[in-house]
């Protein structure tokens, strides 16, 4: 009854003061909620201190995911709150941090715009086109800044060294991934769901955006 007052579909169990397992609703029926407990394992339990990318990963391989404070569970996370807004927030920030890198590297491979004779007429059009319309609104840009993150895709990672440093093997999956980027940030953007048609692609991401923070964070200590 406590846990359908709240909307609750799981809840933890307290034992002589301390949560040690928990329950969900779909499993109570007769008897003692002990008698449908589920043991609180460690690796469901991260630390409050944690970044999403620690829960992205338990929610990969669990349902649920159990936050401590000072060793004492007190709060549960599911698939369920990635599409609350800080969540969405830290997502669209790890994809406009990727799209600067793509730039960034475009920009360095291929200077003054040498690499306009790697895309095709029709999208080198429309980003011509855009960056007309907003130089006609007084947006001083660049070409460059106009293109959509598919086209510096396309172009950066036809490149095998390029592939390597993205962490791809093949231009196929790159391809396929950055697709996939693509379709989480309009579904981001338009506040369409974004566990159950992109969670594939956030593990990826939040994987990708902690190897290069500790590559950055190694940097800096050497």
């Amino acid at each position: 009854a406590a846990m359908d007052a709240r909307g609750l579909v799981v809840a933890g169990l307290r034992e002589h003061g301390t949560v040690s397992g928990y329950v969900r609703r779909g499993d109570l029926g007769e008897g003692l909620c002990r008698d449908h407990a589920q043991i609180l394992r460690r690796d469901l339990v991260v630390n409050a201190e944690v970044s999403l990318t620690d829960v992205v990963h338990v929610l990969t391989l669990h349902d649920y995911c159990f936050v401590t404070t000072l060793g004492e569970v007190v709060g549960i996370i599911g698939r369920a709150d990635m599409h609350k807004p800080v969540v969405r927030m830290w997502l669209f920030g790890i994809i406009t941090f990727t799209e600067i890198q793509l730039t960034d590297r475009l920009r360095a491979r291929w200077p003054e715009e040498s690499w306009r004779t790697r895309l095709s007429e029709s999208r080198l059009g429309k980003a011509e086109a855009l960056r007309e319309e907003r130089l006609r609104r007084d947006q001083p840009c660049e070409l460059i800044d106009c293109l959509q993150l598919t086209d510096k895709a396309q172009i950066l990672l036809t490149e095998p060294d390029q592939l390597e440093v993205f962490g791809f093997q093949t231009t196929g999956a790159a391809k396929r991934v950055i697709k996939e980027l693509e379709s989480l940030r309009n579904n981001l953007a338009h506040g369409q769901d974004i566990v159950n048609h992109d969670w594939p692609q956030i593990v990826r991401m939040s994987r990708r955006i902690e190897r290069t923070l500790a590559q950055a964070e190694g940097g800096l200590a050497d």
